[in-house]
């Protein structure tokens, strides 16, 4: 319960305090001030990904005495503690990692903080539907990536090193050990991957968004109602209908949330292959629970995150909100 809570807070925290770090340069203008000085790229992200990366690690870290002092009152094992935060660690890192990789690419925090976000519960979902073994001709090299890829998954990962501590002395330790490797093996390249793409294409995407600018007229506008009409009595709400251009969405996010949907109607194609039809009936009323509430809780969050930036979109596109 404590390594799920952990869990918990590691996903709520890490996106919100990294995934902004460089998108907060873009929208107050001040990333080509940084280009412009001697820093190169590299020095850049790093200073950025670690700046933000030391206040999340602090607040995961003020865990760890409370769940050592319960070593005294046994059912602990010292081994499982050590290995479960090393794995906390090794997800901090790649996962605040990602955030900066997605806040080079997207032109707002708010878009790389959502991405970022997304694509946790994706990669959990992938590595859960992957098939440990696609044929019985399958290769070594294949068994071995699709195991460390499942293997990243930290509730996976987790599960196996317990089932490891639970067993008897020849199985544990070892095995323990090296379920952790393969663990921070994945997320360390996951890190590496991610703040090597981002360091090499920080100058590059600065430049193209400066040089697109921003466009001024909305296609949903002119497509439906022809142009902008006067301004009425009310003029907020003409704001909202002509002047708002409406959710924007980066490709990267559009590909995301595609995988995304796709991977939601998995367990359905699975349900109908069983090809059993007294199973239907309580399969599928599972499925549409688990699915509506996930959608329900999406909808939740993308109306949050909306209204939390109604004003400071106008801010940073120059608009004054009065």
């Amino acid at each position: 319960v404590f390594l799920f809570l952990h869990l918990l807070l590691v996903y709520i925290l890490t996106p919100a305090c990294t995934a902004g770090a460089i998108a907060d340069e873009k929208e107050k203008r001040t990333l080509p001030y940084l280009l412009a000085t001697d820093l190169s790229g590299t020095e850049i992200v790093f200073s950025k990904y670690f700046s933000r990366l030391s206040g999340v690690l602090l607040a995961v870290l003020s865990g760890l005495p409370v769940l050592s002092i319960l070593q005294f009152l046994g059912g602990i094992d010292p081994a499982m503690l050590l290995a479960s935060f090393a794995g906390t660690a090794g997800l901090i890192l790649s996962l605040s990692a990602v955030g900066i990789l997605f806040s080079t690419f997207l032109p707002r925090s708010r878009d790389a903080i959502l991405l970022t976000y997304l694509i946790c519960p994706v990669y959990l979902i992938l590595s859960v539907l992957i098939p440990t073994r696609i044929s019985l001709s399958t290769p070594t090299w294949m068994l071995q990536v699709i195991e460390a890829f499942r293997l990243g998954n930290p509730f996976i990962c987790y599960n196996e090193m317990y089932r490891a501590v639970q067993g008897d002395a020849s199985f544990g330790m070892p095995t323990l050990w090296d379920i952790l490797q393969k663990f921070l093996i994945f997320h360390g390249m996951v890190m590496t991957l991610s703040l090597v793409l981002a360091a090499l294409g920080l100058r590059r995407t600065a430049v193209g968004e400066a040089s697109r600018g921003r466009k001024t007229t909305d296609a949903r506008t002119r497509l439906l109602f022809g142009g902008r009409p006067e301004v009425s009595d009310s003029p907020m709400l003409w704001n909202e209908i002509y002047a708002e251009r409406g959710p924007r969405w980066h490709w990267l996010m559009r590909i995301v949330f595609l995988i995304a949907v796709l991977a939601s109607f998995y367990p359905l194609v699975l349900i109908f292959s069983e090809g059993r039809s007294s199973w239907y009936e309580e399969q599928i009323n599972a499925w549409t629970r688990a699915t509506g509430s996930t959608v329900g809780c999406l909808l939740l969050f993308g109306v949050g995150i909306r209204s939390a930036t109604s004003m400071t979109s106008c801010k940073s596109s120059g608009e004054k909100p009065t």
